[in-house]
């Protein structure tokens, strides 16, 4: 990333276009400046990691809501 302040990053398809102050600022830049369409385009915030690329990071499932018991059927 070139400095603190640019926050935002945009790609398309696999390859990085630019950074930036604002999502706005690279939706300009793509769409109005260099003529992506928009639905060619993904822009997200860069948020710090805790560990390092290279280190596995838990992450909580968004389907796991603790036991589940599942009613079985009698034959």
């Amino acid at each position: 990333m070139k400095s603190p302040e640019y926050r935002w990053v945009a790609y398309r398809g696999d390859d990085r276009v630019g950074f930036g102050r604002t999502s706005a600022e690279l939706y300009a830049q793509c769409v109005h400046q260099r003529g992506f369409k928009k639905d060619e385009i993904y822009i997200d915030r860069v948020e710090p990691r805790v560990l390092p690329p290279w280190e596995a990071e838990e992450i909580d499932s968004p389907f796991d809501h603790g036991e589940v018991s599942v009613p079985r059927h009698s034959s």
